[in-house]
């Protein structure tokens, strides 16, 4: 019973990260995007 416990908050923990890392490296994808697009705007 204890392993079972103790491999529960470890899979959430991975599930969790395996979750967030996508996500940051999209929110700053398209953060750059933008920056691009605004630069682009400025020299016109």
């Amino acid at each position: 019973m204890t392993e079972s416990w103790l491999r529960i908050p470890s899979l959430v923990s991975l599930a969790l990260l395996g979750l967030s890392l996508p996500t940051t490296t999209v929110a700053a994808q398209s953060v750059k995007v933008e920056g691009m697009i605004e630069s682009r705007n400025g020299d016109t």
